[in-house]
């Protein structure tokens, strides 16, 4: 994100601080990689977005619900937990930005470690590669950091590294500006402070027309005035702009009310396209990796395969020798027989294994000729699928060089889902998100190893317990619980439906006696049978269990698997 961009944002945001006097902070969370929100509880109900990516720096107001932007978050890191307990029930009272410098700094009056109200900064750095967010005390000490980082140490204060040899744009005199336009670009990135591509590019286009001076203060005037936000599609790319660029004239142009919209319209429309492109590229790699291996068959057939001229030649020398059993020769070279096929009737010497007999020679080369009879009929049929996979290949790889956008991609991606092979098929974000889902339910509950690769799921408390036992336990798992004592149920997941061996059997038994109220009992006596076989009592408290048949065993309660969770 370029300073001329950042800064009408930060003016905007600054704005509605001013009006309001101070903003209450209300939900922190993460927004994607290295990306955190926060809600300041404005009207408009936008959302201050900070990236720290190193590839993709953002601050802006976005206009996405939170759980929209939660849901792209790979998780939550221990920074966003302490700003959550740190600034969480804190108001943002001050908001700055050095000038020509990406970085923004929020000020917020909240209680530190201590419980002492205090100032503490909320601090983004739009630096790169180095770019980063810091939680810092009054005094700008660094408390704790997004990204983890060897250069900077917790305790002590971080200041932005200095520009060598930087000038800010009034220091600039006419007479240092390159007349030429490309190195007059390269001068002003190297040397004026604030000054990125889009700036450099702009004044050295404009210096062809109207000389480097002019284009230079020209540009320079355009960035203290306020003004709209432009994004501009420009071949494959979009860029967006704090005012309108001359060097894209004849480019598409949208133009927007405020910086911030045209951002948060940018970034979108960015996502949107990194998320069409991410999606088409894995199933692109899927269709490759099929055109790979057809090739790979293709060539293996075609290597592997005996020419027709071999195959006949064993035909042959199997007939000759069976015709010249009892008049040819044994020689050191093999057998030499009257080759009846030849017009001269000459004499050919066909090879013979060591110790090998004639007839066992003969036997051999028809053994021979009829194994390659039979793979050239398979490698046929073998050749006709291949060929018809391979155009189904060509069919997908058009699809989705055509597919421009959603409608076209999923198209696409369904033609894939049926031609190609199951093993191939990359698994769809949904049945990740199911997965993850599916996972998330047994959180909460104590998970364990047992022998032979068994799982063994232990509830918490009586909601822990309702929920694993009529929940979340399939009809042929193993359902266990202390007979006569108040306790956990144990349930051992039993996904092949076979029988529960009995050392599983007893490692269960045993965590049922051991999460009980009979702990300290020598031996307890623990029911145990399948989930199918429970019912849940009529308006009953949660984790009441009806049995309507069960089995005991005697087991002595501890806890010695391992923890899985």
């Amino acid at each position: 994100m370029e300073n001329f961009v950042l800064t009408p944002i930060v003016a905007e945001l600054a704005a509605h601080l001013e009006r309001a006097g101070s903003l209450r902070l209300g939900k922190i969370f993460m927004a994607g990689t290295f990306a955190i929100g926060l809600d300041l509880r404005l009207r408009d109900n936008r959302i201050l977005m900070c990236s720290a990516r190193p590839n993709d720096n953002r601050f802006y107001l976005c206009d996405k619900h939170p759980r929209a932007l939660e849901a792209e978050a790979p998780g939550e890191p221990a920074f966003v937990q302490r700003l959550r307990k740190l600034l969480g029930s804190g108001r943002l009272v001050s908001i700055e930005k050095p000038a020509n410098e990406r970085s923004v700094t929020l000020g917020f009056d909240a209680f530190d470690d201590a419980g002492n109200m205090s100032r503490l900064l909320f601090r983004h750095d739009l630096t790169g590669r180095t770019s980063n967010i810091y939680l810092l005390d009054e005094a700008g000490r660094v408390l704790d950091l997004l990204r983890p980082s060897e250069a900077i140490i917790v305790g002590t204060r971080h200041e932005l590294p200095p520009s060598k040899n930087q000038k800010e744009w009034s220091e600039v005199e006419w007479d240092d500006l390159p007349p030429d336009a490309v190195e007059l670009e390269k001068f002003l990135r190297a040397t004026v402070r604030g000054c990125g591509a889009t700036l450099a590019r702009e004044v050295a286009f404009l210096s062809t027309s109207i000389g480097a001076a002019r284009a230079f203060d020209q540009v320079k005037k355009r960035l203290d005035e306020p003004g709209s936000g432009f994004i501009y599609t420009v071949g494959s790319k979009s860029v967006l702009s704090g005012f309108l660029l001359r060097q894209y004239a004849d480019a598409e142009v949208l133009k927007f009310a405020s910086v911030n919209e045209a951002a948060d319209a940018f970034f979108s429309t960015n996502d949107r396209q990194a998320t069409l492109a991410q999606k088409r590229q894995t199933w692109v790699t899927a269709v490759a990796t099929w055109r790979k291996r057809l090739d790979s068959t293709l060539n293996k057939i075609v290597h592997s395969q005996s020419t027709d001229e071999e195959a006949e030649r064993w035909r042959r020398w199997g007939e000759l020798l069976f015709a010249n059993v009892k008049t040819g020769k044994r020689t050191e070279a093999g057998f030499e027989v009257v080759d009846y096929y030849d017009e001269h009737q000459a004499t050919v010497t066909i090879p013979l294994e060591d110790g090998e007999e004639v007839t066992d020679a003969a036997r051999r080369f028809f053994k021979k000729y009829q194994k390659h009879q039979r793979t050239q009929a398979a490698a046929a049929e073998r050749l006709d699928l291949l060929g018809r996979q391979s155009e189904s290949v060509a069919f997908l790889e058009s699809l989705f060089a055509e597919a421009d956008d959603d409608e076209s991609l999923d198209a696409a991606i369904s033609e894939a889902a049926t031609l190609l092979p199951v093993e191939l098929r990359p698994k769809q974000a949904a049945d990740s998100n199911k997965a993850r889902a599916k996972e998330n339910e047994w959180s909460g509950l104590r998970r364990y190893r047992g022998p032979n690769g068994y799982e063994i799921v232990v509830g918490r408390n009586d909601r822990d317990n309702d929920r694993l036992t009529f929940r979340l336990a399939r009809p042929h798992d193993l359902w266990l619980h202390a007979a006569d004592y108040p306790g956990s149920h144990v349930l051992v997941r039993n996904p092949s439906r076979q029988p529960v061996p009995h050392n599983v059997l007893l490692a269960a038994a045993e965590l049922a006696a051991y999460f009980s109220k009979a702990k300290n009992d020598d031996k307890v006596n623990v029911h145990y049978v399948e989930k199918r076989r429970l019912s849940r009592p009529k308006n009953a408290a949660p984790g009441a269990v009806l049995l309507s048949e069960s089995k005991t065993i005697l087991a002595p309660p501890r806890e010695t698997l391992e923890r899985i969770l």
